[in-house]
């Protein structure tokens, strides 16, 4: 189950990584990559959602907010550890889907500002 959505991902970002010269763009997709490591590992823990921060800075306030709302459900799956009750549980299913969401936006603003800047570039040659 991790490869299938570990590898998309990581194909997604080596891909596009080869494609562009643009920096920012460049740790964008380093971080998307870290995020998709982060996918598949069988151990989900709050510090690996800090890992991203300096990557997540980089993107849109979309993104961020919805990066900030994963990073504090981590850390509140953490803070108040009982995997024997039901809450704890959806707990961790509402990150777990926070952190997808995050991820699915994550690609489609790298794509987005790609094309962006291609069609922008676009636009100055033919002037």
């Amino acid at each position: 189950m991790n490869a299938l959505i570990a590898v998309p991902i990581l194909v997604f970002a080596i891909r596009y990584m080869f494609r562009t010269r643009d920096i920012a763009r460049l740790v964008a997709i380093a971080g998307l990559a870290t995020a998709g490591i982060i996918a598949v590992s069988p151990l989900f823990s709050a510090q690996f959602m800090f890992w991203l921060t300096p990557f997540v800075a980089l993107l849109a306030s979309r993104t961020r907010k919805l990066y900030i709302v994963a990073a504090a459900l981590s850390t509140a799956v953490a803070a108040f550890w009982n995997p024997f009750e039901a809450w704890w549980a959806g707990e961790v299913l509402v990150r777990n889907i926070a952190f997808a969401t995050l991820i699915a936006f994550w690609i489609r603003e790298t794509i987005q500002a790609g094309e962006l800047r291609e069609g922008t570039a676009a636009l100055e040659e033919a002037r």
